[in-house]
Formats: structure tokens, C-alpha cells, sequence
């Protein structure tokens, strides 16, 4: 007798976002639902889970990274930390500017060009073009330009430039959380790097008012 064929269930969106939202008080007991943070939860949920139908229903490129806008305390790295595990590692840019002002130039490689997977092979290590390793830049645009043997570096626009270079030629992905708009973004980085980052990411916002959880 022929095996009968079996299907995988359909996503169930309403399903998973019960599950998730459960969850997240688990994490968070203080953890609450309303309009200003609902679209945005969605839309990471329907990204992160990449669920086809919701992403396109909500205009979201599942090549795309995400770059999740808030105002100060709307609870953003709180969100993007609930998503990280086994998904991507998170990073405050000031400490890649820490990092910097320590190690110096191999720490743009680091979180840049040479953001892969390693593979071991005796007492060298290769890097594995095929394991690009993704980075949730957190609270971008707060670091400081670092002075290092006297010259001035704008070392997340970098690491940026860098990484977009990668994601065209082998499909890296970054997320970043800021409390920064458009135009403030342009004015620390440039138009250059702005002009990448709109290729880069799905843009994310809390709706405005959004009240700080924090208080």
C-alpha cells in the first residue's frame, strides 16, 4: 500500500501570536499589549517567523533586515530581545565604539567584512562566506565619533557600509534599534549610508505617543 502523503500545517498567524504574547509575560510579567506596540510586534512576528502571506500583507522583504524606530522607552531592545535567541546577536553600538577606542581597526572587520562563521582546520581558522553572522545593532546613533591616533571615525557607519556589502553579495542581515528619525540618521552617517540602509532594512515605528514603559 502507498504511503499517504502528509502536509505540513499552515502557519497559523492568530495562533502564534497567542503563543508569543503569552510568552513574553512569562519573560516580562509587567509585559503589555496595546496599539502603540501591536502593528510592531506583529510585523516582527510575521518577519522573524517568516511567514510569507503576513509579510506581504504588511509590505515587509524577508531579505531585508529590520531597523526598529521608538521613542525613548517605547521598549524596543526589550522586543528585539525576545526575538534574539538562536535568531541573531545583539550589540549596543556604544560598545562596538568601546571596542574600537580598545582594539582599534579590527573591529570594524569584526562586526563588518568578516561578520562569518569560522571553520577550524589545525591552527587556522577560515571563514565560512556562506555563514554570514547577523548583529542587532542596539540604541545606533548614541555611540560617539572615536579620535584614534589622531583621526576622527564614524565607526557604525563602517561596520554598516561594510555589512552592505555583504548583504548584496552574500545576503547578510542587520537589524538596528534607534530613537532617531530619518533625517537625524542622515545628519550623524551621511546621505551615502542612508541611501544604503533604505536597500538594507524594513523600517519599523512605533506609532507617535507611544508612552515610555519605563516610568
Amino acid at each position: 500500500m502507498a504511503e499517504k502523503k502528509t502536509t505540513a500545517s499552515p502557519f497559523d498567524f492568530a495562533a502564534r501570536w497567542e503563543q508569543w504574547v503569552a510568552l513574553a509575560k512569562t519573560v516580562l510579567p509587567n509585559f503589555t499589549v496595546d496599539d502603540y506596540n501591536r502593528p510592531v510586534m506583529q510585523a516582527l512576528l510575521a518577519y522573524f517567523h517568516q511567514h510569507p502571506s503576513q509579510c506581504q500583507a504588511m509590505k515587509i522583504s524577508r531579505q531585508k533586515g529590520i531597523l526598529l524606530l521608538e521613542p525613548v522607552g517605547s521598549g524596543k531592545t526589550t522586543l528585539m530581545q525576545l526575538f534574539a535567541a538562536r535568531r541573531f546577536r545583539m550589540i549596543t553600538a556604544r560598545e562596538i565604539a568601546r571596542q574600537f577606542l580598545k582594539e582599534g581597526y579590527p573591529v570594524l572587520d569584526r562586526y563588518g567584512s568578516q561578520s562569518f562563521g569560522r571553520k577550524h582546520t589545525g591552527y587556522a581558522a577560515t571563514l565560512c562566506y556562506d555563514q554570514p553572522i547577523t548583529y542587532c545593532f542596539d540604541d545606533l546613533g548614541v555611540e560617539q565619533n572615536i579620535k584614534l591616533y589622531g583621526n576622527d571615525c564614524n565607526v557604525m557607519a563602517e561596520v554598516l557600509l561594510d555589512r552592505y556589502d555583504q548583504f548584496v553579495q552574500r545576503g547578510m542581515q542587520t537589524h538596528l534599534t534607534t530613537n532617531l528619525n530619518a533625517e537625524e540618521l542622515e545628519r550623524l552617517y551621511g546621505d551615502r549610508l542612508r541611501s544604503r540602509m533604505r536597500e538594507m532594512f524594513n523600517l519599523v515605528a512605533f506609532s507617535q505617543g507611544a508612552p515610555d514603559r519605563r516610568l
